[in-house]
């Protein structure tokens, strides 16, 4: 999923980086010739207005939200596909927000839930789901064909539904 946004994202920035240097070069030639364009439009000041405004619009979609510091091209390294890889998001962005220091409350809450959950995994895995498998386990099954534990088994996902299906 990551390298997809990172991909989807830096494909569409390039397409945008592509679309504002063919408007700029369209602008570089207006200037040049200014009377070559008068059929499109009823005034070159028109275009030349409308065509700035297109080149700031893409020049802003190029530039990060954050601090206006990451350009387009610039954010093509490998430190910056790091940055992502380790950022936990799915969405690739030119920048991240970030807070000058470690809010150490918040680690060890996020830490605290996933070490329960992690517990909690267990205890529900030790409680419902090993009584239910233990006829099937290798050292009770030596011997037995293989259509026996294949109704062992049907047995065994039986009893394994109610932990599913039972209110909490």
């Amino acid at each position: 999923m990551k390298q997809h946004s990172y991909a989807f994202y830096t494909g569409w920035l390039s397409n945008e980086y592509r679309r504002k240097q063919r408007l700029e070069t369209e602008l570089a030639q207006m200037e040049q010739f200014p009377d070559t364009n008068l059929t499109r439009v009823n005034s070159i000041e028109e275009d030349k207005e409308r065509l700035l405004h297109e080149i700031e619009s893409a020049d802003r979609d190029l530039t990060g939200k954050i601090l206006h510091q990451m350009k387009y091209p610039n954010n093509l390294t490998y430190a910056n596909f790091l940055d992502y890889m380790l950022c936990p998001t799915l969405i690739y962005e030119l920048e991240y927000p970030r807070t000058d220091k470690i809010h150490w409350w918040y680690v060890l809450e996020k830490s605290m839930a996933t070490f329960g959950s992690i517990g909690l995994m267990i205890v529900i895995s030790e409680h419902y789901v090993l009584p239910a498998i233990q006829p099937i386990l290798p050292s009770q099954t030596v011997g037995m064909t293989l259509f026996a534990k294949l109704m062992e088994l049907g047995w065994v996902l039986l009893d394994m539904i109610f932990p599913y299906l039972s209110p909490p």
